[in-house]
């Protein structure tokens, strides 16, 4: 204001904003040539991502890697350890089921830990557990206190079924390996309830290609869908029956035109 009341810049030329990031750049053109002034951008508001919300009452696996590998094998408390590769199938419901086991069994935090371990990210140690080098499945192992003085590492692993158990099955184990007195049916059944609540999320709808779909005007008859439908199929390269035509040659057990059957 102070340079346009001195007539050294033109009252009719606009100041414009550039720039971004952590400053923002005012340019205005005035008699002494174009300047610059840095101002400081007003702070950004950070919000925590939905996946790393856990809805009210869920409890999380302890989510182990080989930085707190120390966790895996000097434990303060038993662990129920979940091995898992992060290409295993299933992956975001069998991860749902992880963490609402670590819900219903928190009652039980004292006694032991739920806990998980990636193995395709993480290295781990060939001699501690009897797991394939590049396996995806899904194992669940017993890691109870250490005798640091023994110099042997103890774990138990649920080997009926070896890989992608029940989590009802994984409570049967647990009860025996653990010692502790647990209602396996109530707590299966508040797993479930949770699996409602607190599942996977669904999966992708089904997308349908238009240009597969035969425009289908009302008021036509089905001898005159048949029809139109031939006639699509044939403007798109599909011959009568249902064989494609493609570039270079056709899709099928055997050879067709344009005009049909060869």
């Amino acid at each position: 204001m102070l340079l346009r009341i001195l007539g050294m810049m033109p009252l009719d030329v606009p100041c414009v904003l550039a720039g971004g990031g952590s400053h923002v750049r005012e340019r205005c053109s005035f008699g002494l040539g174009p300047s610059v002034f840095s101002l400081p951008a007003p702070p950004r508001r950070r919000f925590p991502s939905s996946a790393s919300v856990l809805p009210l009452g869920i409890v999380s696996a302890r989510r182990l890697v080989w930085k707190t590998y120390s966790e895996v094998k000097n434990p303060d408390k038993p662990l129920l350890l979940e091995m898992y590769g992060k290409y295993r199938s299933e992956s975001e419901k069998k991860a749902k089921e992880a963490e609402n086991l670590a819900t219903v069994l928190e009652p039980h935090s004292d006694a032991f830990v739920v806990a998980s371990y990636e193995t395709s990210e993480n290295y781990l140690p060939p001699g501690d557990f009897k797991r394939e080098k590049y396996a995806s499945v899904t194992e669940w192992y017993w890691v109870p206190r250490q005798d640091v003085g023994s110099g042997k590492f103890v774990v138990k692993k649920l080997k009926k079924p070896k890989a992608d158990a029940p989590i009802k099955t994984v409570l049967e184990f647990l009860k025996k390996q653990s010692g502790a007195d647990l209602d396996i049916s109530s707590l299966t059944a508040k797993f479930e309830e949770l699996m409602i609540s607190n599942g996977p999320p669904p999966p992708p709808s089904r997308v349908i290609d238009p240009e597969l779909e035969d425009d289908e005007p009302e008021g036509q008859d089905s001898s005159q869908r048949a029809g139109g439908s031939e006639r699509g199929a044939t403007a798109r390269g599909v011959a009568p029956g249902g064989w494609r035509h493609a570039r270079g040659g056709y899709q099928g057990q055997r050879a067709v035109s344009w005009q049909g059957v060869l």
